[in-house]
Parts: C-alpha cells; structure tokens; sequence
C-alpha cells in the first residue's frame, strides 16, 4: 500500500495475481517459525507512478493462506499481517526514469498457445466481453455527470 501526503491512495499499477489454491506442490510452501520475520526488496516505482515525488508513506497489510502440519491442504481461513510503516522522500525525475513492471504496450491480455478447445473460446469470450465493459464504463465516466 502506497499513500502520498498521508491523504491520498497511490494507484497500483502492476499485476495482481491469483494462485491455484488446490493440488499445491510441497516446493510451493516455507515454513515460517514462531516470531521468524521474512524481508522482501522490490522497487515500488515499478508498480506506482511516483512522478510527482514528495513524501510518500509504504507499508503492508494482507492475509496469508496457510497449511497446518506436514500437509499441503490449504487452511479455510488466512492469517492477517500488516507490516510497520515508513515514509520515504521519493526524487519524481529519477522516479519517472524507472521502467514500470507492465510497460503500458503489454497491459493488454494475450491468451496462452497451451489454452485450447472450449475453454480458449469460452477465455477469449470472457476476456471481449470484459474489453466491452471497460470500454463502455470509460464513455460513461467521461460523459456523465461530476454528481454521479
């Protein structure tokens, strides 16, 4: 989570992804002990337009799938975590020199050669019919009233 000035939520601009959670591997789990801590490194410029620079504020917050013993069967519930808080002063120019994680020409969908049959035609309609809706919710956002 990213907000500028404390106020305002920075738009995430990278891909949100949705894991099988059924038939996992054991290479697919870490064991995380009691009080252990996991430290992860990413450039946040990559995912959130920070052009304008200034002072931003970054944390994390979320809920974690989990599996109780020696199985790969997912728990029902998830375990909630949230990460402390920092705030950073981010350059805008040496921000805008970082190339995002989806270039603005590749956000667009491309359905995968191994995808076949019936379930290409029925992904290929989804994914048409998703482009029409966002399409028609644009022209109604740029037409409509500032009331709505």
């Amino acid at each position: 989570m990213l907000t500028k000035n404390k106020d305002s939520q920075v738009a995430f601009q990278g891909i949100r992804v949705q894991v099988l959670r059924s038939n996992l591997q054991e290479d697919a789990f870490t064991f995380i002990g009691a009080k252990q801590t996991l430290d992860f490194e990413f450039d946040i410029a990559r995912v959130h337009n920070l052009n304008d620079g200034g002072e931003f504020t970054v944390y994390a917050a979320g809920a974690l799938p989990y599996a109780l013993g020696n199985t790969t069967e997912l728990a029902t519930d998830a375990l909630s975590y949230a990460s402390n808080s920092l705030t950073v002063n981010v350059d805008g120019v040496q921000a805008a020199s970082v190339k995002l994680a989806i270039s603005e020409s590749k956000m667009r969908s491309a359905v995968g050669s191994d995808c076949s049959g019936s379930r290409r035609t029925a992904t290929t309609n989804a994914l048409s019919n998703c482009a029409q809706l966002a399409s028609a919710a644009a022209s109604a956002a740029q037409s409509g009233s500032a009331t709505k």
